[in-house]
């Protein structure tokens, strides 16, 4: 919970007139507006909303995935990972820099090797690399630590073979574009091809945006005549938006037959802000043996739900000792609001948020 409370502090930590105005009603109820609506891309956002930009790329959510470049990656490519494939098998992939261009020769041979296109994260505990192969991103089996400096193996069985440890080209059903595009960038689209057997996904911005918890942002710049600019964007504070990525499961959805790794509907279609959680994902959490403690990170969500934060306005109200001064602590938009815009009980909509 606490890295989804930080990754919400990044996105929503530094204020302005719109959210004031969102805060107090002008938001919109509904999303239709975003079927009309075009994505502009996070500097276009930072040319009104200044402090709000400045908080957002000094969080986690820019840094989901950039170009790989010397600025970009953090891993030591002057020491090549031994990765374990299965019981007593072992590969040793070949790294390799050119300038300011990384490669992988997958099992030190020269029979494959690929250039490094994207890094993953590369603050906190983890970098990953992303190679395109064919018209589809993976994953590679490499992953540096932070912490601990040194090289891991993720999922090596996909690139090798479990009893000779020789290289093999990962299953078409591995790629990003299925598994992670959807919470790695904003305004994505996901088809199947068909004729290659490939998950290809399209995207507007290379990082989790502003748009991607806000919405597409054509309307909110230049809405139409007569309207105001808060009709069109996305400013709901409810937990579920961080929901659409911080949660284990798989989609409703499938396409190539398969079902996805982030939230899609039975159409087809990539979850936006403000759509239904349900209709897009089952979620499936991995928990210790108590059934209420996470065992794995990515799934802030499900731990909010959980908790007694989720359900702090609920309890108010059903409280006798009720009264509006319990929401200092026990509603977001209580919090949040100016100070003559301050719900009451009967007009408080949020418990504590992330």
């Amino acid at each position: 919970l606490a890295v989804a409370l930080l990754a919400a502090a990044g996105i929503l930590g530094a204020g302005g007139d719109d959210r004031a105005i969102a805060r107090s009603g002008g938001a919109p109820s509904d999303n239709a507006y975003m079927d009309s609506a075009t994505y502009n891309g996070s500097t276009e956002c930072g040319l009104c909303h200044e402090l709000t930009h400045e908080a957002w790329q000094k969080s986690f959510h820019p840094k989901k995935m950039r170009p790989a470049d010397s600025s970009t990656v953090v891993g030591d490519w002057a020491t090549d990972p031994v990765l374990n494939v299965s019981a007593g098998v072992t590969a040793t992939p070949h790294l390799t820099k050119n300038g300011t261009s990384y490669y992988i020769d997958i099992d030190g041979t020269g029979s494959q090797v690929l250039r490094v296109d994207y890094v993953l994260g590369g603050l906190g505990w983890k970098q990953e690399y992303v190679v395109s192969i064919g018209r589809s991103k993976y994953v590679l089996p490499i992953q540096w630590n932070l912490e601990t400096r040194v090289w891991v193996g993720v999922d090596a069985q996909d690139w090798y073979n479990a009893t000779s440890g020789a290289a093999t080209a990962p299953p078409k059903s591995q790629a990003w574009d299925r598994r992670c595009a959807g919470c790695h960038a904003t305004g994505v689209e996901i088809a199947f091809e068909q004729d290659t057997g490939e998950w290809v996904a399209s995207y507007e911005e290379l990082c989790i945006g502003c748009e991607a918890c806000h919405g597409p942002g054509s309307l909110h710049i230049n809405p139409p005549e007569g309207r105001g600019r808060e009709e069109f964007i996305w400013d709901n504070i409810s937990s579920s938006v961080c929901g659409n990525c911080h949660i284990r499961g798989e989609s409703v959805g499938m396409l190539g037959g398969m079902t996805l790794g982030y939230p899609v509907s039975a159409a087809g279609k990539v979850i936006r802000p403000g759509d239904p959680l349900d209709a897009f994902f089952v979620a499936n959490p991995i928990d210790y043996p108590d059934g209420e403690t996470s065992a794995v990170h990515r799934q802030q969500y499900y731990d909010y739900i959980t908790h007694n934060h989720s359900r702090a306005l609920g309890t108010v109200l059903a409280s006798a000792q009720r009264s509006d001064t319990c929401l200092k602590c026990h509603s977001t938009d209580y919090r949040l609001a100016p100070l003559e815009e301050r719900p009451t009980l009967d007009t408080a909509r949020f418990s504590i948020e992330c």
